[in-house]
């Protein structure tokens, strides 16, 4: 369940070369409901103009007081063609004419006030909620420095190495307790998160950082390797790729 020496190796020298004392990973987009955005996506922009500028007028890339750039297109639908979360804009393809917009001025298809169209959606996808209730969670983590639990569901469905350790007569299958007392809290929370909806979220390792260390949006490095080897141990492939791609 750990690293070869290369890939530590690999990690360190990437470290060096950058000079990096921790890294971080992109915040997700979320529209005007609490919905991701991302890629491909149909969205709608409000009919609202003044919720426009006033979302606008904070990002410096975006047309900040022009209502001419925004008007042709209120309460239009459109499919997502780019994304820049550091600015929390994405790029939003009209009748094929791509305008930059502040995500929160957009909506799920239908669902901007005024609309007459109705699409079936949700303001908050499923596994963010399911991540967030501990109400049917029954699997709990007994960790260096506290516990957490999780769905024995999602456990097998992500991970091959959960499915064989909740499917046999091993005591972590028995008794639904999974002890892992070199892994903190914070990063097993991370690591479930990533498991659970593909994001990460700064809450689960706010506090972690002394003052002035980094960013309090950027997960801890230390974290970080210590998911991505989460993630290699029980063989979740989506933390696998993200972690390897933030290092």
């Amino acid at each position: 369940g750990e690293y070869s020496s290369s890939c530590i190796a690999g990690v360190e020298n990437h470290r060096s070369k950058h000079s990096l004392t921790h890294l971080s990973m992109p915040p997700r987009l979320l529209d005007h409901t609490g919905r991701l955005v991302k890629k491909g996506d149909q969205v709608q922009l409000s009919n609202d103009i003044d919720l426009i500028l006033s979302f606008a007028k904070h990002i410096e890339c975006l047309a900040r007081d022009d209502r001419s750039e925004y008007t042709p297109w209120l309460g239009k639908q459109g499919t997502v063609i780019d994304t820049d979360s550091k600015d929390s804009t994405v790029s939003v393809e009209f009748d094929e004419e791509p305008v930059w917009l502040p995500v929160f001025a957009l909506y799920p298809p239908g669902k901007a006030p005024g609309s007459s169209a109705v699409v079936s959606t949700t303001s908050l996808e499923w596994p963010d909620k399911l991540f967030e209730d501990d109400t049917f969670k029954d699997v709990t983590f007994k960790l260096a420095d506290g516990e957490t639990c999780a769905h024995k569901s999602v456990l097998v469905v992500g991970s091959s190495v959960f499915s064989a350790m909740f499917s046999s007569s091993m005591k972590e299958g028995c008794t639904g307790v999974v002890h892992l007392s070199d892994v903190t809290r914070i990063s097993m929370l991370v690591f479930l998160r990533l498991m659970y909806t593909g994001c990460i979220e700064p809450k689960d390792w706010q506090g972690c950082r002394k003052n002035g260390e980094g960013s309090p949006e950027e997960l801890p490095l230390d974290h970080l390797l210590e998911v991505a080897k989460l993630g290699k141990k029980y063989m979740v492939a989506n933390v696998v790729n993200d972690t390897v791609e933030a290092l």
